[in-house]
């Protein structure tokens, strides 16, 4: 797991295209997932994974178990937006934004975003059916 979050890191860093947008823009639609297909691969091996290692992160982060066919990539543009309200709350108000990455994981919704890190890892937050409340934040 940690190799392919190292791998998925330095591809993300390498080939992601991001659109930059005002500070406190909240962004109309969400990124294209073309360019960051490795982190689609991440998630979908952390939710389909019977490695122990991986449902334990799972359960930390509040996954559920689906089959690869439940991560659906989100193009909607209303839940593209509310997801980034919600991704970006508690940023500070002249921080940079960019477009989100949504995907919907079972019943939960992942958000992330290439240029947010916590350390050299990539920001994943996750959020209930109804994209109100956070249930995780994560890295990998």
């Amino acid at each position: 797991m940690r190799r392919l979050a190292s791998s998925l890191l330095l591809t993300l860093l390498a080939s992601a295209r991001c659109v930059s947008l005002d500070a406190q823009q909240i962004p109309p639609e969400c990124a294209a997932w073309d360019d960051v297909q490795e982190t689609r691969d991440f998630l979908v091996e952390l939710v389909t994974s019977s490695n122990p290692e991986d449902q334990a992160a799972r359960a930390d982060y509040r996954l559920p178990a689906v089959t690869a066919g439940g991560v659906v990539i989100v193009t909607d543009a209303q839940i593209c937006k509310n997801a980034a309200r919600l991704f970006y709350e508690g940023v500070e108000p002249n921080e940079q934004r960019y477009l989100v990455h949504v995907a919907r994981v079972g019943t939960v919704y992942v958000v992330t975003e290439p240029h947010r890190r916590v350390g050299e890892w990539q920001a994943f937050d996750g959020y209930d059916s109804t994209l109100t409340q956070s249930i995780a934040s994560f890295a990998g």
